[in-house]
């Protein structure tokens, strides 16, 4: 016991410093396009009296993070000495070789310089490099894989990407860099719960503890091998601890004497995916199909069994399964001549578990029957693509009858022709029919005529009545076709300023809102339909008749696969890209203001 007290006060009298010396290191040598890696520039001596290092020149690598520093304090075999490492987190930028020059580091007023360092860097869709011994999944301390359900799917199919993030040591702050862009899906979020739930899994031998952290559901839009990039995270990993040294001056060395954990930054990025995606088969495709891909079932309904003729009601039309909800299009049913069909109120509601994509799409349709009769509509067929089963089915509803009753208007024949009373001419029995053949008694009056109040009645009455029809004749060119395209634009500069205020704000999820709303009115104000119940060759016919531009709606639709791409596929926007769509949308809104007031608007 007198021995080791003897060491120990012998070790605390032994003060004498390291050589200085700024080393460089990087966590990988080889990365891909997009990747990232960690840059430690690492300065031992008395770690006090050294400034930050300057960021070395960079070729090919640009810094997306840091620096991040930590100290520490060793004393081995009586010299004292201290580290400072100085994280930074790099980023491929091109395929080719990447250099990072010699960091700079002053201490006491001279210049440490760092070792140079070359990368490799491959393309995005290149097989993952091989990792060295810290970032091989078999000896890493954290990790991300990607897990598909399938990689082999035809087009509209779900295909689910289960994201595991493993660690065998500590971590803390996990942040999403960047998301995995899925170019040519439609890409669904599956939720998770609030706290992940870990489990244990045996990696090569060792023992990770791992979390689910995303969820995805992808539906494939285009054929071919499609391309999932990497999901990158950003973490701080505990660094693991030295171990304990048989030489008895290495006291302070020992894993007991450290104060406090020491984390050290740590950019994860997942292994990009190919998908395989196959065409739809071209035999046996029901004539009616529109392209739905899943399992649905259909049913529609009246929302009563009667009515009278003008009396408006509701057909709804439920389409309920699993698959791609919300971009099912719109069932085709056949409507009799004697029935007037309104566009359908579109609402859906999606399930989301944690295996499959389902819910359910209704449609509502307002009709007004204009004869009375029996009204009948045919069964409604559904075709879609079962992926499941493999071929192509129909889901068919039951006949729909509705009962009409003559109502007070004057509705229609039921050849579809205006109801008009027919009277013949009735033959009194002499040529002069005279309307009076009594003069009366003619009475003087006494009064002056106009102390009398029905004086002033009539002869109001012809002013009153002009009024009327000045303000009803304003009334409908305010609410005419010409006036709905004025106040629809002028909604569509609300959302543009909007949009244009949270681009200068720094918001571009609010940005790309903000021009989805726009297009959504310029295209509403352009066909004088909404917009969103149209498809695209319904949209190109009223486009066409409204003797507009084909170039100014190719245009339009250009700017809308941007926002849908941004919005539902993961899609990042650059700030390049984002102002060229404000810029799209406001030079399209002139264009549409500009034709409205030359040629009018038809309705």
């Amino acid at each position: 016991m007198r021995a080791s007290v003897w060491i120990l006060v012998l070790a605390l009298c032994l003060p004498g410093f390291a050589q200085e010396r700024l080393t460089a290191a990087v966590d990988k040598n080889t990365v891909r396009v997009g990747e990232s890696l960690t840059l430690t520039l690492t300065f031992e001596g008395a770690a006090s009296g050294v400034s930050e290092p300057k960021l070395p020149a960079l070729e090919n690598l640009q810094v997306a993070g840091g620096p991040y520093t930590s100290t520490s304090f060793t004393l081995v075999n009586g010299r004292a000495s201290s580290t400072a490492a100085f994280s930074y987190v790099l980023r491929a930028k091109s395929a080719g070789k990447g250099v990072i020059g010699p960091a700079v580091a002053r201490y006491h007023g001279k210049d440490l310089i760092s070792n140079p360092i070359t990368i490799t860097i491959l393309s995005a869709s290149a097989p993952a490099p091989d990792r060295d011994s810290r970032g091989s999944p078999s000896t890493a301390d954290a990790f991300i894989r990607v897990y598909p359900d399938k990689s082999n799917a035809c087009i509209g199919e779900q295909i689910t990407l289960t994201y595991k993030l493993y660690f065998a040591a500590q971590i803390t702050s996990p942040e999403i860099l960047r998301l995995p862009r899925a170019t040519g899906f439609w890409v669904e979020e599956i939720p998770l719960p609030p706290t992940l739930p870990l489990t244990d899994e045996l990696v090569s031998g060792r023992s990770y503890k791992v979390a689910v952290i995303r969820k995805s559901a992808l539906f494939p839009t285009a054929s071919g091998d499609l391309e999932v990039e990497p999901m990158v995270i950003q973490t701080k990993v505990e660094k693991r601890a030295r171990r304990r040294s048989p030489d008895p001056f290495d006291l302070f060395n020992d894993p007991f004497f450290q104060l406090g954990r020491q984390f050290e930054p740590l950019e994860l990025s997942s292994p990009g995916v190919t998908l395989h995606i196959r065409p739809l088969p071209q035999t046996a495709v029901p004539p009616d199909f529109n392209g739905a891909v899943g399992s649905y079932r259909i049913r529609a309904a009246f929302d009563r069994a009667s009515c009278k003729t003008d009396e408006a009601l509701t057909l709804t039309v439920e389409i309920e399964g699993t698959g791609n909800i919300k971009t099912l299009p719109e069932p085709r049913i056949s409507i009799p001549a004697d029935v007037q069909r309104f566009d359908p109120e579109v609402t859906d509601d999606i399930r989301r578990n944690q295996t499959r994509i389902g819910g359910r799409k209704v449609f509502k349709y307002a009709i007004i029957p204009r004869a009375p009769g029996t009204q009948v509509i045919p069964p409604i067929s559904y075709p879609f693509y079962d992926p499941e089963r493999g071929r192509y089915a129909t889901a068919t509803t039951s006949e729909l009858r509705l009962q009409v009753e003559k109502g007070t208007g004057p509705g229609l024949a039921p050849s579809g022709i205006a109801v008009a009373s027919k009277q013949g001419v009735e033959n009194v029995g002499t040529d002069i029919a005279f309307a009076k053949t009594d003069p009366g008694r003619f009475l003087a009056s006494s009064g002056v005529p106009h102390q009398n109040i029905l004086f002033w009645v009539w002869t109001a009455t012809p002013w009153a009545a002009f009024a009327a029809v000045g303000l009803i004749t304003g009334s409908r060119r305010r609410s005419g076709p010409r006036a709905r395209r004025r106040s629809a634009l002028q909604t569509v500069a609300r959302h543009l300023a909007h949009a244009e205020r949270a681009l200068k704000g720094g918001k571009p999820e609010a940005v790309v809102h903000g021009a989805a709303e726009a297009l959504d009115g310029l295209l509403t104000a352009a066909t004088g339909k909404t917009a969103t119940g149209l498809t695209q060759l319904e949209l190109e016919t009223e486009w066409k008749e409204q003797g507009l531009d084909p170039l100014l709606l190719e245009k339009l639709l250009g700017v809308q696969a941007e926002c849908d791409r941004a919005r539902f596929a993961g899609s990042r926007l650059s700030a390049e890209a984002i102002r060229a769509i404000l810029l799209n949308l406001r030079s399209a809104a002139t264009e549409l203001a500009r034709n409205s007031s030359r040629t009018g608007v038809k309705p």
